[in-house]
């Protein structure tokens, strides 16, 4: 029992120990949970801080967030209107440029018209002044007739004797003029000869040069030439209205091999028909003459001033329209557009001049830059033997640079007064121009 007893109280000792050894270990956990519901605790604290201090930036937020709409309801009301005012001032400038181009065009109409009228002014002032000095000749001689009056008196006397002398000399003279009537009829055809000739040589040198560039205006013109049986070519200087009518004359006369080519003017073409008319008094004979003709008549009423004479010119252009009515002939006629509008009542009334007009001026028969590079790579072919290279230039027989690329590109752009083929004929055949490069061009600029 005792024994017993000692080993129960032994157990119950043991017992006791791990009951304590528990207490000890919960205690420890005790103080480790209580650290821990601090430690929890104090971050709950912050958890609690951090969300009162979002809620304070959401709220924060939320505020700008009105505000920012409401500006931008603003701003959008405001641009709305903006919008509108300058929708209706957009429409309102369209109105204004588009009235202000049409008082531009009647400006540039009337600036034309009255342009016109002082080229007009300017050719009557210079006739006035032509009269004025012949009207002051004419009274000095008149004076000078007053102080001789007396003189010739005693002086007709003589002259009464003079004059038996002069019958005389007016039979022999008779004589003498009806064989050089028969000689000047020989020489009309003699003179169409010479005529055709020199247009033959004239044509003759274009093709050996070749430096000739076929443009619009060259197909245009030859068939405005076959279909009504003139050409009217104009253009300010420089535009190749020579060149391209001597071109297309030789086109026409090497289609149709029995015509002949020949260039003159209107007192030649006068003069050659007239001198006919004069041995024969027959107009069958004078029409067989100017039969399977093609006339260019250059610059037909000057180069630079009018010298177009109303009393003188008129006939000889009725027989030359008469002539191409019948079928007789075909004319191609250049004239400088300063020129034309100095004598512009003419090309106005007369039948000849109312056919359609090639106006090398105008945008229809400007130049392309394809047709300026090709006019400069004839020249520069032709004059200083160089062939044009790729992305640089002109290169001489030596293989030398004679004009880069950039220069090329830069004169072929270029819009000169005299214009381009003049130009560029002035420029290559020039050293002291050929060195100027693109500036000699760029110093005779157009306007555009």
């Amino acid at each position: 029992m005792l024994k017993e007893a000692q080993l129960a109280k032994l157990v119950s000792i043991g017992s006791l120990t791990d009951v304590l050894l528990e207490l000890r270990n919960c205690e420890q956990s005790q103080q480790e949970l209580t650290e821990r519901i601090k430690n929890l605790q104090s971050a709950i604290d912050c958890l609690r801080n951090n969300k009162e201090e979002h809620e304070q930036k959401i709220h924060q937020v939320h505020v700008s967030h009105q505000k920012v709409e409401a500006e931008t309801q603003k701003l959008t009301t405001e641009l709305s209107d903006y919008k509108d005012k300058c929708t209706e001032k957009l429409e309102a400038c369209k109105n204004d440029i588009k009235k202000n181009e049409e008082m531009i065009k009647e400006l540039q109409d009337q600036l034309d018209k009255k342009q016109d009228k002082i080229s007009d002014l300017i050719s009557h002032v210079c006739k006035l002044e032509t009269l004025d000095k012949l009207l002051k000749e004419h009274d000095e001689d008149l004076a000078m007739l007053v102080d001789q009056g007396s003189k010739q008196g005693e002086q007709i006397a003589q002259q009464g004797e003079q004059i038996a002398q002069q019958s005389e000399q007016i039979a022999q003279q008779s004589e003498q003029i009806a064989q050089q009537s028969e000689q000047m009829a020989h020489q009309g055809g003699s003179n169409q000869r010479r005529l055709e000739e020199d247009t033959r040589a004239l044509i003759e040198e274009d093709v050996r040069e070749d430096t000739f560039v076929s443009t619009k205006a060259v197909t245009d013109g030859l068939l405005l030439l076959k279909q009504n049986g003139v050409l009217l070519i104009t253009g300010y200087a420089g535009t190749g209205k020579s060149r391209i009518g001597r071109h297309v004359l030789h086109m026409f006369c090497t289609e149709n091999k029995s015509l002949k080519c020949i260039k003159l003017t209107l007192a030649e073409w006068d003069n050659m028909t007239n001198k006919k008319e004069k041995k024969d008094n027959k107009e069958e004979n004078m029409d067989i003459r100017a039969d399977n003709l093609v006339l260019l008549l250059d610059d037909i009423f000057g180069e630079t001033n009018c010298i177009y004479n109303r009393e003188k010119d008129t006939p000889i252009l009725d027989k030359v329209h008469a002539y191409v009515c019948k079928g007789n002939i075909k004319v191609i006629i250049t004239i400088r557009d300063t020129v034309k509008r100095q004598c512009q009542e003419v090309f106005d009334s007369h039948r000849l001049f109312q056919y359609d007009f090639i106006d090398l001026s105008s945008k229809k028969y400007v130049l392309i830059w394809e047709e300026k590079h090709t006019i400069l790579k004839k020249y520069m072919k032709t004059v200083h033997k160089s062939d044009f290279i790729e992305r640089k230039g002109y290169v001489d027989c030596n293989g030398d640079l004679i004009l880069k690329n950039d220069e090329v590109s830069n004169i072929t752009w270029e819009n000169p007064v005299k214009g381009f083929p003049l130009v560029v004929y002035q420029f290559v055949h020039n050293d002291k121009y050929f060195k100027l490069g693109r500036n000699f061009l760029t110093g005779q600029q157009r306007p555009c």
